[in-house]
């Protein structure tokens, strides 16, 4: 997914999330641990290069905070249906998407308790 915002805001990261062993909403405690790293991502010739921004690297996220049975609201307009995950990187002292015109990319690794971990992630791009 795609996100827009200006330069210094923070935004708040929504998605689905089934477990693929149970077909049933993921629930935290279907989960061992969730990290988040901002990177900044740069184009060159030869492709595309990913920079952890500092202070938003390897960053846990706190398991009950994120993770819930499906809700609506104004940060979901795609069903209605809603979400069960639900992030915002804390940007109190270092933001995270602070540079103007910057591609950011934001990768959450979901470990779980039984199967594979897997990764979310979500484009952002500021202006």
């Amino acid at each position: 997914m795609e996100i827009t915002i200006n330069a210094g805001d923070t935004p708040k990261f929504a998605a689905q999330i089934k477990n693929t062993l149970s077909n049933d909403w993921l629930a935290a405690e279907d989960v061992a641990s969730i990290t988040y790293t901002v990177y900044k991502v740069t184009t060159t010739f030869g492709g595309r290069s990913l920079t952890a921004v500092s202070g938003h690297s390897n960053i846990s996220v706190p398991l009950t905070a994120v993770l819930e049975q499906p809700v609506t609201s104004d940060y979901w307009t795609l069903d209605t249906t809603g979400y069960n995950f639900l992030h915002c990187p804390d940007s109190t002292s270092v933001p995270a998407f602070g540079d103007p015109d910057t591609a950011y990319r934001i990768v959450y690794r979901f470990v779980m308790t039984a199967g594979n971990p897997f990764v979310l992630a979500f484009d952002v791009y500021t202006s």
